[in-house]
């Protein structure tokens, strides 16, 4: 597929979209997938917080047989725990490439009230924006100019130039409406394959109900500190003077910026976006 980053198609593998489609049932409901692989390599999906059959696992070689190209393969098993959950490709570097997206068991009864709820998903990117051995480009993927790392190199010594939220660059960020007051309840999830992120909504504080899915006493916090694979459920009161609010991302131990915008209805203005350093531009 192509993806648009802030009006720049770059070629990567999705599944359709970047992130995936979100896969949404409840409690207790059997969750079934059909894979139809049409890469030009072998594939899995791995159901990241859940704890499947070792047949439908999605680690190659471990748990589950690789899918070859051109075949197929149903993911069937029932989901007894509620939370917020991830799928991805478990197959050398395709989940850095795009291959992810959400997936949100609901509990029977919810405990929680709210008015609104938003997915976040957290991101490291690379994959179009040059060459990189793991994404050799095909005679319909032409190559893309060579980024210089300069500070992005993360934790493992990989550089990555954006940092997506919801599959967007901080030049065309993902809008989470909500009327003035609010209570908008934020699945965070970071999907990284190299990043720790801290995670903030401008003018607003959050209550933590859940890490990793499982509920707990609920902490108000200024910000969140996220590991690769940790997801954080969040409570936040949109400002009852509305306005637009900056939903931060920074990563951890680089330069670099993310973000998504809070928006109130019938607020207009837009926050100046922030360059790669953080500061505003």
């Amino acid at each position: 597929m192509r993806m648009d980053l802030a009006g720049h198609a770059v070629p990567t593998w999705g599944y359709g979209t970047v992130p995936g489609p979100e896969i949404r049932l409840r409690a207790g409901d059997t969750l079934r997938v059909q894979l139809q692989n049409e890469l030009t390599e072998d594939t899995t999906v791995h159901w990241h917080g859940l704890a499947p059959p070792n047949g439908m696992d999605g680690v190659p070689g471990i748990t589950q047989d690789p899918v070859a190209p051109g075949e197929g393969f149903t993911y069937e098993f029932e989901t007894p725990i509620p939370g917020s959950f991830m799928y991805h490709a478990h197959v050398g570097m395709q989940l850095d490439r795009g291959l992810y997206g959400p997936l949100i068991v609901e509990p029977r009864t919810e405990e929680l009230a709210y008015d609104r709820e938003y997915t976040l998903m957290l991101d490291d990117w690379r994959d179009g924006i040059d060459a990189h051995a793991a994404h050799t480009p095909t005679a319909e993927e032409p190559a893309e100019t060579d980024a210089d790392p300069g500070d992005d190199v993360s934790f493992g010594g990989r550089a990555y130039p954006l940092l997506l939220v919801n599959g967007r660059p901080p030049e065309d960020p993902a809008v989470l409406e909500a009327r003035p007051g609010d209570r908008v309840r934020l699945r965070v999830m970071n999907i990284a394959a190299d990043t720790g992120f801290r995670f903030a909504v401008a003018g607003h504080r959050l209550t933590v109900t859940h890490t990793d899915g499982m509920p707990v006493e609920p902490t108000t916090v200024d910000a969140l500190r996220l590991g690769m694979g940790e997801r954080y459920d969040v409570l936040v009161d949109a400002a009852p003077s509305g306005g637009v609010w900056q939903i931060g991302v920074q990563p951890e131990g680089r330069d670099g910026w993310g973000r998504a915008l809070l928006r109130c209805t019938g607020s207009d203005a837009t926050p100046p976006h922030r360059s790669r350093t953080g500061r505003p531009s």
